[in-house]
Order: C-alpha cells, then structure tokens, then sequence
C-alpha cells in the first residue's frame, strides 16, 4: 500500500492543503439540499452510459472501483456531468474491513483497533487526493464526502475493528480535509457490521432501499438514535439509476 504515497500523491495532498485554507468551506451540517430535491449517484458500472441531469437536480459520484484503493476510471467525466445540474455534487467513496500499520496513528504490533483506524484513515486520504488529481481540484468544490458501508464488501468478524475503520475515515475527512461527511447504508447493515459501536454527532445518513423518490418517511430511518438522514435512494429499474432525494 506504500506505492501510493508516491512524490505526485503527496504533491497533491499539499495542494489540497493549501486550497482548504485558503477558503474551501463544507456546506451547512444541517444537509447539503433543500427538502426534496432530486439527483442521481453513479460510479464505475455506468462508464460509457449517457445520464442525463438537468435543473436544480445534484449527482453523486463514486470515486473507487468498489473497494477501497481502487479508482473508478470514470470518474472525472462523471464528476464533470455531477457539476451540470445546477447544484453542488458530492463524491462518494466504499469502505472495508483492513489494517495498515502505520498512518495517522502510531501503532504497536498487536493493536488491532489502531492499525484498522489508519486503514479507514488512510482510505479517505487516498480517495480525497486522487479526487484532486483525476478533477484538477475541482472536487474541492463537492459539498459532502459519504463513505460506503455495506455488507457487501469485505470486513472483519469484530465489529469494534470496522468501527474503526468508519471513524478513520470520518476523521481524516472532517478534520484534515474540512468535509461534510455522511455514511452510505441501510440501518441493518450499519449495525452488522459496526455494531452501532460509531454513532458519530453531525455525520449525515443517506439510506438505501426507498420505494420512490416520494418516500419522505425514509428521513426517519436513521442508522444510529440522533442522526439526520440528509439522502434517500431509490433504485429506478424502468431506468435502471439509483436516484435519490434529500431530506
């Protein structure tokens, strides 16, 4: 996992140092849209295919190829199409179970919590920088980063571990990235796979499973007692999209 700390990578996370102090702000915690606005989130199985988005409607765009440390190879076009619907787009990026022993945290052999919060940690920051890269800076203008926790990656049998993982992701992208930050789940598989152990105050929820882009009652489905459900989805099969809704 070293390879990609090379000299560019760090260049690049320098620059989006800088352009963070130099006046890139998140949007309001309280959601990036107004109630009931409409967009659309895409990544790598939509390379090649025309989405269409138009008025006031947002995008959201996945930034890996399913797994951490990995890129969509579409994702800079896709994030140029994320910028043509009149409201600021947001980026996504997948989790999974792992351990790195070094990153933010110094980490003794056999702390496994430690080494699972650098991989999560370290996730962010590669996702973050090879945003900057692929879109010349432009993703500096994306409004919210969600992470990505489903059961369908891989992750470890102890709950605590991947717990971990989510809060160094989380940390690296509110306090050295100054993002929004929300999480990407349903509530039971927020809760098999981290037990519920991270309930993190101020960090957005965007629940999968609606029935429709009018189901409002999906705002009260949050995954931990406390949190605002920002984003619904909605799986449209006639048009074969995940759309979505705030809340």
């Amino acid at each position: 996992m070293q390879s990609w700390l090379g000299s560019r990578l760090s260049l690049a996370v320098g620059a989006v140092i800088v352009a963070i102090s130099m006046g890139a702000t998140p949007a309001s915690a309280m959601g990036p849209y107004a109630a009931g606005a409409e967009g659309a989130d895409i990544s790598w199985p939509q390379c090649g295919r025309d989405v269409q988005i138009t008025g006031d409607t947002f995008g959201l765009v996945g930034i890996n190829g399913g797994t951490p440390y990995t890129m969509n190879p579409c994702f800079g076009g896709q994030y140029h199409w994320a910028t043509s619907g009149g409201a600021a787009p947001g980026v996504y990026l997948n989790l999974q179970g792992g351990e790195s022993p070094t990153g933010y945290q110094s980490c003794t052999d056999g702390d496994n919590l430690c080494k699972s919060y650098n991989y999560g940690y370290n996730a962010a920051e590669y996702a973050f920088s090879h945003a900057y890269i692929e879109t010349g800076g432009a993703s500096l203008a994306a409004n919210s980063w969600w992470l990505d926790v489903e059961t369908g990656n891989d992750w470890s049998d102890q709950q605590d571990a991947n717990a971990a993982v989510v809060r160094g992701a989380v940390d690296y992208l509110r306090r050295n990235a100054g993002r929004n930050v929300g999480i990407y789940s349903t509530s039971g598989q927020y809760w098999a796979i981290t037990g519920g152990l991270y309930a993190p105050a101020g960090v957005g929820n965007w629940v999968a499973g609606a029935d429709g882009l009018d189901s409002a009652y999906m705002c009260s489905s949050s995954f931990w007692p406390g949190a605002q459900v920002w984003f619904y989805q909605f799986e449209n099969l006639d048009m074969n999209l995940d759309q979505d809704a705030a809340c």
